[in-house]
């Protein structure tokens, strides 16, 4: 089941990136650069927006994995979940009303755009709250079909309803005379939608488990008793999307609006690292806890290793490859020579997202043993850490140096932190895990790094360039899944059920 739900999360994933990757060119040159700087804010928001469910989600994801298969726990489970789904709706709106109420906070730098009017500014950011806000309550259904590992299923619904958001777009932008209005109005709708067909499905899971109705399954005792760990992971998340977001934010506020949408292109390639990460994580989190819930520790220990080496060597070549080769990427994907001048966001953008990707993995654990505090405390010296300097230097010298600055302390991050934490656990756990996850695939891929950074060459045609980013990649990643990939894959069918 955890490879089925690894090709079904990966399928589902490469779509979102594939559509994302084509339509987002298009997008650009229909709508103007101007006019995707509210896209890029909108990504920004909804991001933001799902830490107020305060680690509900992974709450509902690890109480789904542990009670689902044991009989007597499905009334517990029940009550749990129609009380969760509560709180997400008054979380909901309260939200919603925060952002219609203080919208002006996000967009009053762009209010003497001589492209876009400050009444359009207006509509489009409500139109953003109410999405945002509607799709946050969608987060509650969603962790249900992944706690319940029926993320087949999910990836069928997350391809529809990607389809209808980045592709069927255009015919109603065509009709439409290309308004960034209609554009939101349209998004609302799916969100809208998205929202209905994914509670009907965990609807029909609930069935399954119990007839008692809503009304007579509200349990604020047994929701109440997940809210430490699901605290924990509300800090957690709250941590990683200030660390992620809080330079769109601060850059709203700096950068004039056509700066800020070649910033949104170049960082919304380097999130796609996070997207290739996604997928393993949704697998594995249910098994992890569902093994750790039953005593398999050695298990847990186990595959938290192998699947430590699948999401580096996924991960990690593909941000060499954008750090590289960042010109050659831009100017393909958008067909725009001004792109190249602003490839150095994606170079250090990138280097920075990878380094803390990778140390994240250690939550992988830490959500299995339910023992979060070390990752807390980390993540808040960080912080502290990046947002004055970070700040200080994009206000006092320039954007390059800050997101230099980035780069290094993400990097450094990884590397210490993930030392220590797994020293903390088992000092020959903390070798073993450094030398098969990190040490060993960098081995193998240093010869193609070096022979494609001699072989670079200036970006002028966009087919030359294209081809040229696929063949570097596969020079770069080409030894490590010869001699280690399968092996890795082996080890992880071991725990399949």
């Amino acid at each position: 089941m955890i490879l089925r739900n690894f090709k079904a999360n990966y399928i589902s994933q490469l779509f979102t990136i594939l559509v994302t990757f084509v339509s987002t060119p298009f997008l650009v040159q229909i709508l103007g650069v101007e006019a995707y700087g509210l896209v890029g804010l909108n990504l920004s928001i909804q991001a933001a927006f799902m830490l107020l469910d305060f680690g509900l989600a992974g709450g509902i994801i690890k109480e789904c994995a542990k009670d689902y298969y044991h009989i007597d726990q499905k009334l517990r489970l029940t009550k749990y979940l129609n009380t969760s789904e509560l709180a997400f709706i008054l979380i909901s709106i309260t939200g919603g009303l925060f952002l219609y109420g203080f919208g002006g906070l996000f967009y009053e730098n762009w209010t003497n755009s001589e492209v876009i009017t400050s009444k359009t500014l207006m509509i489009c950011f409500n139109l953003i709250s109410l999405s945002v806000a509607i799709r946050f309550i969608s987060g509650q259904y969603r962790s249900i079909y992944v706690g319940r590992e029926r993320q087949k299923e999910l990836s069928i619904l997350n391809i529809s309803f990607n389809f209808l958001k980045h592709i069927l777009v255009f015919a109603i932008l065509y009709y439409s005379n290309n308004s960034i209005i209609v554009y939101f109005s349209y998004q609302l709708c799916i969100v809208f939608l998205e929202l209905l067909v994914l509670w009907k499905g965990s609807r029909r899971f609930d069935q399954k488990l119990t007839s008692v109705s809503w009304s007579d399954s509200i349990s604020v005792k047994i929701f109440s008793s997940t809210l430490k760990f699901s605290g924990s992971v509300a800090l957690i998340s709250l941590l990683w999307v200030v660390a992620i977001q809080f330079d769109k934010m601060l850059l709203t506020r700096i950068l004039n609006i056509t700066e800020y949408g070649y910033y949104s292109l170049a960082v919304t390639l380097s999130g796609a690292i996070l997207l290739f990460n996604a997928p393993i994580n949704t697998a594995i989190l249910p098994r992890l806890s569902y093994l750790h819930s039953i005593g398999r520790y050695n298990d847990v220990n186990s595959l938290y290793l192998t699947v430590s080496q699948l999401l580096f060597v996924i991960c990690f070549p593909i941000a060499l490859v954008m750090f590289i080769l960042a010109d050659h990427i831009l100017f393909f994907w958008t067909g725009l020579v001004t792109t190249i001048e602003y490839s150095y966001i994606l170079k250090y953008h990138v280097a920075g997202t990878v380094g803390l990707l990778i140390s994240g993995i250690p939550f992988l654990f830490a959500y299995a043993y339910e023992k979060l505090k070390f990752n807390i405390v980390a993540n808040i010296i960080f912080l502290i850490i990046l947002l004055p300097i970070y700040t200080y230097l994009v206000i006092n010298y320039s954007l390059k140096s800050a997101l230099i600055f980035w780069c290094i302390l993400c990097l450094s991050f990884m590397l210490i932190f993930t030392s220590i934490f797994h020293i903390k656990h088992n000092s020959g756990f903390a070798v073993k895990w450094f030398v098969k996850v990190i040490a060993e695939p960098i081995l193998f891929l240093l010869p193609g790094v070096f022979i494609v950074y001699n072989l670079n060459f200036e970006a002028k045609d966009r087919i030359i360039s294209f081809v040229y980013v696929t063949i570097s990649y596969i020079i770069i990643v080409l030894p490590y899944i010869i001699f280690r990939f399968k092996s890795i894959i082996e080890k992880i069918k071991n725990y399949e059920v």
